[in-house]
């Protein structure tokens, strides 16, 4: 019993050890987490802080975001009208050619028709002088007849009647270059 007595001793001895040891284990493990706590617990805030300057950031590139969206659709609204501009324009320029190439075709007519009525005017011009020429050789044979002031007269009258009958009157001012 001595010996009982002695092993229950060694062995209530070993077991407050134990449990002292395991006290003073539970201790610094209970401060180790303690420092892995207020570590995490740091690194959080750190985290956190970080994401509230994100969220900062995210923000203000929202903005700007809705700022370039707008301008751009200023700018393509601006663009789309400026095009709008730029098919008129041109359309009107189209038109304006069509009127000169229409005017040009008209002044070449003219021209032509100038021409044409010039050669007219000196070919009876030609007859009137010529007219003259035969009245004035027979006036000496026929003093006493007005024939060739007649004829003179009938040939202008008839000259006259030609060149305004043939061209309307505004194309009776062309000039011949």
């Amino acid at each position: 019993m001595k010996r009982l007595r002695t092993l229950s001793l060694v062995f209530s001895i070993m077991g407050l050890t134990a449990v002292s040891a395991n006290a003073q284990s539970k201790k610094e493990v209970i401060e180790k987490m303690t420092v892995q706590i207020d570590s995490l617990q740091k690194d959080l805030v750190k985290k956190t802080a970080n994401i509230h300057a994100l969220e900062v950031k995210l923000a203000k590139l929202e903005g700007s975001m809705e700022v370039s969206t707008d301008l751009v659709k200023r700018l393509e609204a601006k663009s789309d009208s400026l095009t709008l501009k730029l098919v008129t324009k041109t359309n009107s320029v189209d038109s304006l050619n069509s009127e000169i190439k229409k005017l040009n075709t008209t002044i070449i007519e003219l021209k032509s028709s100038g021409d044409t009525l010039l050669a007219k005017n000196e070919a009876l011009q030609k007859e009137i002088d010529l007219s003259k020429e035969k009245a004035a050789l027979k006036a000496p044979l026929n003093e006493n007849k007005p024939v060739a002031s007649d004829a003179s007269k009938q040939l202008s009258a008839e000259a006259s009647k030609a060149t305004t009958a043939d061209v309307p009157k505004a194309e009776v001012a062309v000039k011949k270059d």
